[in-house]
């Protein structure tokens, strides 16, 4: 009773916003309630491509979750931090560890001054402690899916990425081009039908060969 009468003069939110008595947040953190919220591991991961080998979501593009991501892509790259906490403890539950973390490329526009995907991957790269191959790939014009169909959204990617070829990057190739296998997490926020993560995996496959591509995102939207 005391607990709900202090709620009601001093409501606390975490990084999401969120008000709820049972939140544990200092200073505009993230709580473990609102981890466990989107954190949805009953969802089933995606295995029908032909580049990638599995892709994981922590949480469907619905509700509350849909709106975060809305957020994040238009008003608040902060919510990056937040976003990766959740990726990182998907990770951590299902024991997954990889080489390399790599970001799906995109592109700065006036309306939005970030790429939400690096800046998920930068994060969950300093939670995890799994290297980020920053610029492995990259974006050569938008994409534009509104309205296309799946068989539309992989023709109009076709030419839309490719990989980034630079020292820092042939450094990588060389490195690791003689290793029996290596493994790559793909970071993206959301997955719809998944065209674009595959496209990138068949650019990693070019350059490594050897490397077995999983991915993860925030939201897994139906398509």
């Amino acid at each position: 009773m005391f607990k709900n009468l202090l709620y009601l003069f001093f409501e606390k939110s975490c990084a999401f916003g969120f008000k709820h008595i049972d939140c544990k947040s200092e200073n505009n953190e993230i709580c473990e309630v609102c981890i466990n919220k989107f954190l949805d591991l009953s969802l089933i991961s995606r295995k029908d491509f032909k580049y990638i080998n599995e892709v994981f979501s922590t949480s469907p593009y619905l509700n509350e979750s849909k709106i975060i991501l809305h957020e994040f892509k238009w008003k608040n790259p902060y919510l990056a931090e937040p976003i990766a906490q959740i990726l990182n403890k998907f990770l951590k539950i299902k024991n997954m560890k990889f080489d390399y973390l790599i970001a799906v490329p995109g592109l700065k526009s006036k309306e939005r001054k970030w790429i939400t995907s690096e800046l998920l991957t930068k994060e969950l790269s300093v939670l995890s402690k799994i290297i980020y191959l920053k610029d492995f790939l990259k974006k050569l014009r938008e994409t534009n899916f509104h309205k296309l169909n799946i068989k539309g959204r992989k023709d109009r990617i076709k030419e839309s990425y490719s990989l980034n070829f630079n020292k820092n990057n042939e450094k990588i190739i060389n490195l690791n081009k003689n290793k029996e296998e290596i493994t790559i997490l793909l970071i993206d926020d959301l997955i719809a039908s998944g065209s674009t993560l595959d496209k990138c995996a068949e650019l990693i496959k070019q350059a490594l060969p050897n490397a077995q591509i999983f991915g993860i995102t925030f939201c897994l939207s139906s398509f």
